[in-house]
């Protein structure tokens, strides 16, 4: 069967909802795009 999630990009939208410090956006920002395919260049957060 292979990767369930490499057959079709998907799309994620983040909705920010409340009061999120930097840091802790960051840390959801790096976490997705550490799961996006190799072929897009990933680039870290910065603070």
């Amino acid at each position: 069967m292979g990767p369930v999630l490499s057959s079709t990009p998907i799309n994620i939208y983040l909705i920010w909802y409340g009061r999120w410090a930097i840091s802790q956006k960051l840390l959801i920002k790096d976490f997705l795009y550490s799961i996006s395919p190799t072929t897009v260049a990933a680039k870290p957060s910065r603070l």
